[in-house]
């Protein structure tokens, strides 16, 4: 698995962790740019792991900063509570991955040396 160098010793699940709040908080409307700053840093490091990028929420690779989710998240659903069960949803399969429960997929080259299925 690929490592990070997350701030305050932070690890993975730490990391993933405080992703999720920040969300969850920005599903309220908070806009709270402390908050935004720290958000693009660990999204930034997400983006960067090969290990993590097939169960990152799309929303995450597609929205760089809060402001932009929150454009998302609002027309999502009126209710902030039904915006935060679908965060909390999405971001189970990342949870798992940085548990431990799941593995990332093995690219077919590394297990056949073939590039393509006609090779």
């Amino acid at each position: 698995m690929t490592t990070t160098n997350w701030p305050d010793d932070m690890t993975d699940d730490d990391a993933v962790h405080r992703l999720q709040s920040l969300m969850l908080l920005a599903c309220e409307g908070n806009k709270d740019l402390s908050n935004g700053r720290e958000y693009r840093a660990i999204r930034s490091q997400l983006l960067r792991r090969p290990d993590l990028s097939d169960v990152l929420p799309r929303y995450i690779r597609s929205h760089r900063d809060l402001a932009s989710f929150w454009q998302f998240i609002k027309s999502y659903a009126p209710k902030w509570e039904d915006r935060r069960k679908m965060v909390r949803s999405t971001f189970e399969p990342l949870f798992d991955r940085v548990e431990g429960r799941t593995r990332p997929p093995i690219p077919s080259a590394k297990w056949t040396g073939r590039r393509t299925a006609t090779q």
